[in-house]
């Protein structure tokens, strides 16, 4: 897919999945920077989230996300050294149905992403 992507077919499909497997390390490190985030901000809450583990054009023009539950937490995994995972916003994706019955897609950069 380029940066923009024009399809026919303006009904994008949703796919759950299974967050990845993390290390035990991985798990530590996620614990250490969550609780660092909430020594500087109390009011932090790890509640809810869905983290985007990719896009994928599984029919010629159809856009599939394919998405896991996950909470705040897991974001700091974007800050972890040679993490296996990196949680992607739904958020930094646009899908906007357009005149005619398509649909545009615009993408965030990768490294537009913050904690």
């Amino acid at each position: 897919m380029s940066a923009v992507d024009f399809f026919s077919d303006p009904r994008p499909a949703f796919r759950e999945a299974d967050p990845p497997a993390l290390t035990p390390e991985e798990e530590q490190a996620v614990e250490r920077f969550w609780l660092e985030a909430l020594e500087r901000q109390p009011a932090f809450f790890d509640g809810p989230a869905v983290a985007c583990l990719g896009i994928e054009r599984e029919l010629p023009d159809r856009l599939t996300v394919v998405w896991v539950r996950s909470s705040y937490r897991y974001r700091v995994l974007r800050k972890v050294a040679g993490a296996s995972w990196r949680p992607a916003s739904l958020f930094a994706t646009v899908l906007q149905p357009v005149c005619g019955g398509g649909l545009v897609v615009g993408r965030g950069l990768p490294g537009l992403d913050t904690v």
